[in-house]
């Protein structure tokens, strides 16, 4: 006996992210279904009493225009919402290769240029801002072996990017200075008694180590990053950027250290939103009377415990992406088999 998979229509939800697409999608995987059941004489006095008409065949041929354009788009926005995994360095990435997706073609529909016309304006107002390319995920993005050569900006606006990278490594020295100063001091302090209790001999020897450790320091971020930018070896698109910088920090160490500041930056809220919903779940109405503390260890427990299972699953692969199924909404849904 053949298992009938059961399908149910996925409503648009305004809070979810893809559910447009995923509600188009789903609709063309049962078009043969709801077409069929149109033809029930019952089904069809229905339908006419409440003034429901069902797609025509254009119609239905341009959603499927509408779900060749977005759902490139789609799957990058899922790999985007991960957290396993670098995010923040592919935002751009993405974007103008969505741009390049979506340019016109000379047999395109005039719903479909629209389209495009409209989704090429909305991207450009939402990611292109007036102060572009000064904007943090490209800086994350030159900082990622695998994304460094920027192949989609102009010689220009990749020096910018460089020159803002090397801000955030002066701002991100500036916070570290302050709240280490006092370490710093006491450290000179001890270097300075080192070196008066020595010989002479010794002495010198010591000036030397540390004047040649103080010309390495002066060596500028942007000589290191054009090192960077410069080395062959990070090119390989499918390389770890967290394990490439776990075995290069030491040839790298400024650039490392600003890396490790943007990398842990999510891409999106879905990390954050995805507590809330964990946080919605423990308390509800019948737990009403739990304390704030004990709310907060359920809920680290269940992110905790759910993260070592998907780690386990992975095999440790870093670069996994985060799969989490959010299609299936069964509120206000409907059922449907598909053979």
């Amino acid at each position: 006996m053949t298992m009938l998979k059961l399908l149910r229509p996925i409503i648009d939800c305004p809070t979810r992210w893809n559910s447009t697409i995923h509600m188009a999608v789903r609709m063309l995987q049962i078009r043969s279904h709801v077409c069929a059941a149109a033809l029930d004489d019952d089904i069809r006095k229905d339908l006419k009493k409440s003034k429901i008409i069902l797609p025509t065949e254009e119609q239905w041929s341009l959603l499927q225009c509408v779900v060749d354009i977005l759902q490139p788009f789609c799957d990058a926005i899922t790999q985007w919402s991960g957290q396993k995994y670098v995010t923040v360095s592919m935002v751009y990435l993405v974007i103008f290769g969505f741009l390049d997706l979506i340019r016109f073609n000379s047999n395109d529909r005039e719903s479909v240029v629209e389209l495009k016309s409209r989704l090429t304006e909305e991207v450009n107002n939402r990611f292109i801002p007036d102060w572009f390319p000064k904007v943090l995920p490209l800086a994350a993005s030159l900082l990622n072996p695998r994304y460094k050569s920027l192949p989609f900006l102009s010689s220009d606006d990749k020096a910018k990017v460089k020159l803002y990278a090397n801000v955030l490594y002066n701002m991100l020295l500036t916070r570290r200075h302050e709240s280490s100063s006092s370490t710093t001091t006491a450290g000179t302090m001890n270097v300075a008694l080192a070196v008066a209790a020595a010989s002479s001999a010794t002495s010198d020897l010591i000036r030397r180590v540390y004047s040649v450790s103080q010309t390495e320091q002066q060596r500028g971020f942007l000589d290191e990053l054009e090192d960077f930018i410069r080395d062959s070896t990070s090119t390989d698109l499918s390389l770890c950027p967290l394990e490439w910088w776990k075995a290069n920090a030491t040839r790298y160490p400024r650039i490392e250290r600003l890396a490790a500041e943007l990398f842990c930056i999510p891409a999106t809220s879905c990390p954050s939103e995805r507590v809330f919903s964990t946080a919605g779940n423990v308390v509800n109405k019948k737990r009403a009377q739990l304390s704030p503390e004990h709310a907060e260890m359920l809920v680290f427990l269940y992110e905790n415990s759910a993260k070592r299972r998907a780690t386990s699953a992975s095999s440790g692969d870093s670069s996994n992406v985060d799969t989490t199924d959010e299609s299936e909404d069964s509120d206000n849904s409907h059922d449907t088999t598909d053979d």
